[in-house]
């Protein structure tokens, strides 16, 4: 993974601690890890998938 991809990466997933502080959802914080953990291991995808999976749970609509 590029130095780049990685601190995309990073900076989404601050975003999304963010988000997820100020709409007060109950989402753990080791839950927000888990699913970007899992996306970061996926095998099956390339970085530009990856990245686009997480920029799409940032952008979830509330419910």
């Amino acid at each position: 993974m590029k130095r780049k991809e990685q601190e995309k990466i990073i900076e989404t997933y601050t975003a999304q601690l963010k988000r997820t502080r100020q709409i007060g959802i109950g989402i753990g914080a080791k839950t927000v890890c888990q699913v970007v953990y899992d996306i970061i291991n996926d095998k099956s995808k390339d970085e530009k998938e990856k990245l686009q999976d997480i920029y799409d749970i940032v952008k979830q609509p509330i419910k």
